[in-house]
């Protein structure tokens, strides 16, 4: 499971929902809300593939429960060494965060024409 800030919407994110031509509009950095899609959804006997994209707004969360006996991880950015173990039975809840990222961007210096 891929899960994502409007500020991640454009790395990984982006190239997945172009790959898979999904024409719904990532968040964008100031949104308050996340996007998550399946990495590799693949139906199968015991499985589907119906909720493999979607979007968690203020207020609401997405759970994942695990069903990997051994090796499941969940890491952020990209960091893979940097991880939480997540095994068969464990769940975790994703919301949104209260605090949020702000980008700090310099004044503009005016100078006036003599």
């Amino acid at each position: 499971m891929i899960i994502s800030t409007g500020t991640g919407a454009t790395g990984w994110t982006s190239s997945i929902v172009r790959q898979r031509g999904i024409e719904d509009a990532l968040p964008s950095p100031a949104d308050r809300r996340l996007t998550y899609m399946v990495r590799e959804p693949w139906p199968s006997v015991a499985t589907g593939t119906d909720i493999n994209f979607g979007f968690v707004n203020e207020g609401e969360e997405i759970e994942l429960v695990s069903e990997m006996e051994e090796g499941g991880v969940i890491f952020g950015d990209g960091i893979e060494s940097d991880f939480l173990e997540f095994n068969e039975g464990q769940t975790v809840k994703v919301t949104i965060a209260r605090r949020t990222l702000n980008l700090v961007v310099p004044a503009m210096t005016v100078v006036a024409a003599r």
